[in-house]
């Protein structure tokens, strides 16, 4: 018994020498596998650590960023806009010379100058128009013998100046103007639009009433928003003044339709003036004869009344 003990015990010992020996090692620490942090040298001189780890944006840092996206979004359309706009306006401009050169312009002035009698010179006129009225640059429209048309832009001087200077240049005794044989003067704001006539004629004005002169109307008589009306007293397409009725119960047959003629005479008064005597009227007074119904006398202003 003893004998197996100890050969049990030398078996243990000899595997206990053939056993290694074992140590027992802590788990290894977090802070190993976290790498050191990195130094970047710069000219020699060492920048601090980076810190590799990211850290996530806040709700401001990121309503910053698209704030400064959409101003440079703003920024870069008007820009766009503002490279396009000259060539949009070039191209207007364009199209509108182009139009002006190929026809009457609507908003563009225009002046007709007429003569009476004779020939009128185109291009002398051109160069008198220049020459009274700088900066007027007008261009021939029409042309005929006796008329010439000529268009004033509207970038040049107002319709009004160019109107006062053309009538006063008129109206001066032996102008220039006169002197190549205008009579008369005709200014339109539009092609179809006649606005004014100098100097007012009963031939003229039909055509030039249907835009409120710019100097007032042409004629004392004329009234109304388009001087296309005549006053009490006044008759026809110039509303001339009708002559004098003192013989008759109304002024005048008035109006831009009217005849002038004084209307309803005085008993024994006749005539479109009521100044001659009604049949059976004689004398300065135009006394009514007494010849009776069966008889007439010599009648009339100068007559004498006698029977006959």
């Amino acid at each position: 018994m003893s004998a197996e003990k100890e050969s049990m015990g030398d078996a243990i010992d000899d595997g206990q020498r053939r056993m290694p020996d074992l140590k027992i090692v802590p788990p290894p620490s977090p802070e190993r596998f976290i790498s050191a942090p990195e130094s970047v040298v710069v000219d020699g001189v060492p920048s601090p650590a980076r810190d590799r780890t990211k850290k996530p944006k806040s709700v401001s840092e990121r309503r910053r960023r698209n704030l400064l996206i959409l101003i440079a979004v703003v920024l870069v359309v008007l820009g766009v806009v503002f490279a396009v706009n000259p060539i949009v306006s070039s191209s207007s401009s364009s199209s509108s010379t182009g139009s002006s050169s190929g026809g009457t312009v609507a908003n563009d002035h225009q002046a007709d100058f007429i003569a009476a009698s004779g020939t009128l010179s185109a291009p002398v006129l051109m160069a008198l128009v220049q020459q009274t009225i700088p900066g007027s640059s007008p261009t021939i429209v029409t042309q005929a013998p006796s008329s010439v048309t000529m268009q004033f832009p509207m970038g040049g001087p107002a319709l009004s100046a160019v109107f006062g200077n053309l009538t006063a240049w008129l109206a001066q005794p032996g102008s220039s103007l006169a002197a190549q044989g205008v009579s008369r003067l005709q200014l339109r704001s539009a092609p179809t639009q006649q606005v004014a006539c100098a100097p007012p004629s009963s031939t003229l004005y039909t055509d030039c009433g249907t835009v409120r002169p710019i100097q007032g109307c042409p004629s004392p008589g004329m009234t109304g928003a388009n001087c296309d009306q005549c006053l009490p007293g006044y008759y026809g397409s110039n509303c001339a003044q009708c002559q004098q009725c003192t013989r008759a119960l109304f002024q005048c047959d008035d109006g831009r339709d009217g005849t002038g003629q004084c209307t309803k005479c005085l008993t024994g008064w006749a005539g479109s003036d009521c100044q001659s005597c009604a049949p059976n009227y004689w004398g300065p007074q135009c006394s009514p004869c007494s010849c009776g119904a069966t008889q007439t006398c010599n009648a009339g202003r100068t007559g004498t009344g006698a029977c006959q």
